[in-house]
């Protein structure tokens, strides 16, 4: 009895498949669904990529005997046989350590329908693994090829190749980079044994560094033994510069200046070896100012570690003074991912005035505290680009555990802290993940969610996270927010018009609490709307227009916020 699968074709032709009494593999079902015809030659065609498939099944007997083209239909009629079996398949002469590190199993392969391509699955996991132990001219093939029936019995063949090792990176282009940093960087230690792996990984390695660009893949040569990596790159201008001075005569001190304004400094490559410098400095009302300075030294004492140090002060008029020091030891792995350690160490000081201080019935906002903490961090940072990215995500993870301590201010009376708890431990958390999707050559979108919540149940304003403006917030002032947790989602979408310049739309809501001492309140801000960053000769030039919401902001156009700065690059 004969059996039909049948497929509608162009111009209502229709193949008509027959397998006599057997049912054919699922997979020729599916083959046929997605094939349609318009003549005899292209139904010959079909007929034999359904033999190779059913061969590829198990049955290595199939054949096509007839193919009847009767219009508006073509017959195709097939013989399978019977399918074929492994009877067993041996380890051959794979050493046991090889076989475990493909998890090869003899049983596994006992009464085993006959796949080939299952075979060559295993022999392109032998072949990847031996690539990265130093053999990249492994080979592998099927030997004591044995047929009983429809048993077949064979045995793995395995030849390493000699043993390569990386010689002296080769780094072509006008990049002015240390190669031993380079291939530090890169994990590409000469005298090591050759890893395909480490090739593979080099352009997303790359792409953390912001001062080159890799132009075209790795090339390897081999040569008496040794492979030497050839890395075409270039320049890329990434050293940033900007800044705004205003001068404003002191209400204070008549006979005096005051100085207001914003500046910010990166400096990338120090010394040709990735080594980077940050400070930016800021003062935008006469009482108020923030600096903060970042460096990080990569690959420390030529290892995969990485060194960051951080500093962060701001002063909010005379209320408070926040320091904060941060130390971070960080591990690169292979695949754009950091891990490690951290220690860090915040004072802040409040700016009470002794007046309001002796005449205080109740607590002040703010408070003399410190707080010692230590914690983990990960980060994973995978785009294209490191200034314009398309595609890709960036993810960091903050977790601090530590002790913070109250200090009591003398002026004040003690019943005043009768409720404060003056020395309990502290938890931190912190993360971002962003992720870019590209719709097409030109538009870009990207969804970012961010958050971050203080475990401690007597802090004061000057503790908490300071949120609002053109990083976090858009459509509210800068710092606007104080928040002991928050959760801020983003939508955005970016429509290129060249490689540099875009136009967006965006959407930002947030959650937020606040918890100072007892008193619990929470706001759920957002801002929208639209921006421009295109590319002149003197940098990027970014504009922002912004309306924003919150319990104490309503949506008005006389309320809306303008960002517009330029980012000098050299």
């Amino acid at each position: 009895m004969w059996g039909g699968l049948s497929a509608k074709a162009q111009d209502s032709l229709r193949l008509r498949y027959f397998f006599g009494a057997l049912e054919p593999p699922k997979s020729i079902g599916s083959f046929i669904e997605k094939n349609a015809f318009a003549d005899s030659a292209q139904a010959h065609l079909i007929a034999g990529q359904v033999v190779q498939k059913l061969q590829d099944a198990s049955y290595l007997d199939a054949s096509c005997d007839s193919l009847v083209f009767a219009a508006p239909q073509i017959y195709l009629y097939f013989s399978l046989g019977a399918p074929f079996f492994w009877a067993s398949l041996s380890p051959g002469n794979l050493a046991p350590l090889l076989q475990s590190k493909i998890s090869f199993k003899p049983k596994q392969w006992q009464n085993r329908p006959f796949e080939f391509s299952e075979f060559q699955r295993l022999a392109d996991a032998l072949v990847r693994y031996s690539e990265t132990q130093g053999y990249p001219f492994a080979t592998v093939r099927l030997d004591s090829f044995q047929v009983s029936g429809q048993q077949i019995s064979g045995a793995i063949q395995y030849q390493s190749g000699p043993l390569i090792a990386f010689d002296t990176l080769q780094i072509a282009g006008n990049v002015k980079i240390k190669p031993a940093f380079l291939s530090t960087f890169l994990r590409i230690r000469k005298d090591k044994p050759f890893d395909q792996n480490r090739l593979n990984q080099v352009a997303m390695s790359l792409r953390r560094l912001p001062f080159l660009r890799l132009v075209q893949p790795v090339s390897v040569k081999f040569q008496a033994g040794k492979a030497y990596p050839q890395i075409l790159l270039m320049p890329q201008k990434s050293g940033q510069v900007d800044g705004i001075l205003g001068v404003l005569p002191n209400q204070e001190r008549p006979n005096e200046v005051l100085l207001t304004g914003e500046f910010n400094l990166q400096l990338n490559n120090l010394f040709q070896t990735g080594k980077i410098f940050k400070a930016q400095w800021q003062r935008l009302r006469p009482e108020s100012q923030l600096l903060q300075i970042e460096y990080e030294h990569p690959c420390l004492f030529r290892t995969n570690l990485d060194l960051q140090f951080k500093f962060y002060l701001l002063r909010e008029d005379s209320s408070f003074l926040n320091l904060d020091r941060r130390l971070d030891l960080l591990y690169a792995l292979p695949n754009a991912t950091r891990v490690g350690l951290f220690a860090s160490y915040k004072q802040s000081t409040a700016g009470t005035s002794a007046q309001t201080v002796r005449t205080a019935t109740i607590l002040p906002p703010f408070a003399d505290t410190e707080v010692l903490m230590y914690g983990l961090t990960y980060e994973k940072k995978d785009l294209d680009d490191f200034f314009f990215p398309k595609k890709g995500k960036n993810i960091r993870f903050d977790i601090g555990i530590g002790n913070r301590n109250v200090l009591k201010n003398p002026l004040l009376s003690d019943s005043l802290y009768r409720d404060v708890i003056l020395s309990s431990p502290q938890v931190n958390l912190t993360i971002l993940y962003q992720q870019y999707w590209r719709l097409s050559r030109r538009s870009i979108f990207t969804m970012r969610a961010m958050g971050g919540y203080i475990f401690n149940n007597s802090l004061f304003l000057n503790d908490l996270f300071r949120l609002g403006g053109l990083n976090n917030l858009r459509g509210h002032n800068q710092n606007q927010f104080f928040a002991s947790g928050y959760g801020i989602a983003t939508i955005e979408y970016r429509f290129f018009i060249e490689q540099e310049t875009y136009f967006y739309l965006f959407y930002d809501q947030a959650l937020l609490q606040r918890q100072v001492l007892q008193n619990l309140t929470q706001d759920t801000p957002l801002g929208f709307g639209v921006g421009l960053s295109f590319s002149v000769k003197a940098g990027i030039l970014n504009f922002v227009y912004a309306l924003g919401q919150s319990n104490e902001q309503s949506i008005s156009f006389d309320r809306s916020k303008i960002h517009f700065g330029i980012v000098s690059r050299f």
